[in-house]
């Protein structure tokens, strides 16, 4: 059994990776939806009580399936990446990266992936 619990395995993470990339998706349209409607409301073409019910529907959309965003160092340039990290140890380019001691001046960039962690019930 074992090439098909491989098998498995690989589909399992590729739909968990999927399902992870239209969460991210979906909340990039909400984002730029809410957007909208600030900019509505700004110029006045729609009151402030209607936007508030149109965001909330956004939060009453929401699915009970739980997303961790990992946040993953891309080292784009490595002629740009200081000496210390030539022999690259990723667990200390992280760990810069995320503290902001280093990035895209040095070749480095944080990209977030969203994983699909659980569904609810």
């Amino acid at each position: 059994f074992s090439p098909f619990k491989e098998k498995l395995a690989s589909i399992k993470w590729q739909l968990k990776k999927e399902m992870g990339d239209y969460v991210a998706e979906i909340e990039k349209k909400e984002v730029e939806k809410k957007l909208e409607i600030e900019k509505k409301v700004t110029n006045g073409e729609m009151n402030i009580d209607t936007a508030f019910n149109k965001i909330n529907k956004f939060e009453e959309k929401k699915d009970v399936t739980t997303v961790r965003t990992n946040r993953i160092i891309k080292i784009f340039d490595k002629s740009k990446l200081p000496a210390k990290y030539w022999m690259i140890d990723t667990v200390a380019v992280r760990k810069d990266a995320l503290e902001g001691v280093i990035g895209e001046k040095e070749g480095v960039r944080i990209e977030e992936e969203k994983i699909i962690v659980g569904k609810g019930r």
